[in-house]
């Protein structure tokens, strides 16, 4: 059982959007889950022109396909400029105990760590970019060991934190230099 109030930010298109708030109702407030100071901001990430622009800044391709939703948590702390510790949690996880403890997680990091994830329990799909004839191949996962990564979908991160050492600017720069390195050719497996 839970102790303190939630404070609970959920990040959609506004059709998402939509149905999330008809599912709040139905199950969350019937139920009686929700508590009567937890707070739920409800937002798309094209409200904001400056936000929505932020995934093609790490490059265009970010909005093929309509997967620009998966960069938005990069800039969270963009995002979400009052918080100052957010817990990630994609909306196809599957929480089995109790999310306290990994909150209690920030509490455990050194001055220097932004960020917390765990090894991605899905071999899918790395083993699908390192395959050659696959579509979505990427040489740069070639020699990425046991063929696996973490999983931005459950993450812990100090926004705070992140903000102080404008993360945002870092993230864009490093992806910017690694693109020109990758063009020139002097970055190895892209």
């Amino acid at each position: 059982a839970r102790t303190t109030a939630l404070h609970l930010y959920v990040l959609c298109d506004p059709d998402g959007l939509r149905a999330f708030r008809l599912v709040l109702r139905e199950h969350a407030e019937a139920t009686g889950l929700l508590w009567p100071n937890d707070r739920i901001s409800l937002f798309t990430a094209d409200a904001s022109r400056h936000v929505s622009a932020m995934p093609s800044l790490l490059d265009p391709s970010c909005h093929t396909g309509g997967y620009a939703y998966l960069f938005y948590k990069l800039f969270t702390p963009e995002l979400l400029p009052a918080a100052d510790h957010l817990l990630v949690i994609d909306s196809d996880a599957i929480v089995l105990g109790d999310v306290g403890a990994l909150w209690a997680e920030l509490g455990r990091f050194s001055p220097e760590q932004l960020v917390g994830m765990a090894p991605d329990q899905s071999h899918r799909y790395y083993f699908r970019l390192s395959d050659e004839t696959d579509e979505v191949y990427s040489p740069g996962w070639r020699n990425v060991p046991g063929r696996t990564g973490v999983n931005g979908g459950m993450m812990v991160l100090q926004l705070a934190r992140m903000r102080v050492r404008r993360w945002g600017g870092y993230l864009l720069g490093a992806v910017q230099r690694g693109v020109t390195q990758r063009e020139a050719g002097t970055l190895r497996h892209f």
